[in-house]
């Protein structure tokens, strides 16, 4: 769940990703390590998930890749709508506890978005450490963790909450027998975001004179970013 997290928050280049800079060094203690962790993480990505993500992208007909998007965003429709609701945004939970419904009865359990393909609302992203942020709790020191990438301790404590928070995944797992469509859930979803966001996360690396602190600020002025805006 923390490399989904990575994923959609650098998922946009920042206009001007050092602009941030005196404040990194000051929230990055960690620096010397975070770098090294960062370089094996890198080092993975990489060789491991920008090659499956490749070969998905251009192998699997687009049709059935946004099929499985649309059915993914859907399961994580509730979740969502939760998240909202906590901070706060009762119209925004209602849009998409509106789209969960509409989708999964008329969009064959989601896989077609109904609603957008009709003019109507698109999904929301957020996720508990957002959440944590809107009430006030403070980021704390940038962290890069191990396999999960860039962090910080109210967006760790984020992933852990969500793990036993997550409606879908509830369901599921009060199932006798069906924890592997958890992991098949957590492993497609990392796959699309991946795909989804294979040339943005290239550009980055490519254009940036230093990529750690490049990916550093545009996760940090994402995260912000859906702190901040309404």
């Amino acid at each position: 769940m923390a490399l989904l997290l990575l994923l959609g928050s650098c998922a946009e280049v920042p206009t001007d990703p050092d602009g941030r800079a005196i404040y990194d060094r000051v929230n990055d203690p960690l620096e010397p390590m975070n770098r090294s962790v960062f370089a094996v993480n890198n080092f993975l990505d990489d060789n491991l998930m920008v090659p499956v993500a490749q070969f998905y992208r251009d192998f699997v007909p687009k049709s059935l890749r946004d099929g499985i998007h649309n059915f993914l965003v859907n399961l994580n429709a509730p979740f969502v709508a939760g998240n909202e609701i906590l901070q706060g945004r009762p119209a925004k939970a209602a849009a998409d506890l509106g789209r969960f419904v509409i989708n999964s009865t008329f969009g064959v359990a989601g896989f077609w978005d109904v609603v957008a393909d009709h003019g109507g609302p698109l999904a929301n992203d957020t996720d508990i450490g957002l959440t944590f942020g809107i009430w006030g709790l403070d980021a704390g020191p940038y962290l890069v963790l191990p396999l999960l990438g860039p962090s910080d301790p109210r967006d760790l404590a984020g992933v852990v909450a969500h793990i036993w928070s997550d409606p879908v995944n509830s369901v599921i797992t009060m199932q006798d027998g069906y924890r592997w469509a958890v992991d098949t859930r957590t492993g497609f979803t990392l796959l699309d975001t991946r795909t989804q966001y294979l040339d943005a996360i290239a550009n980055l690396q490519r254009t940036s004179l230093d990529y750690y602190a490049a990916l550093r600020s545009a996760y940090r002025q994402t995260r912000q970013a859906g702190i901040t805006k309404p």
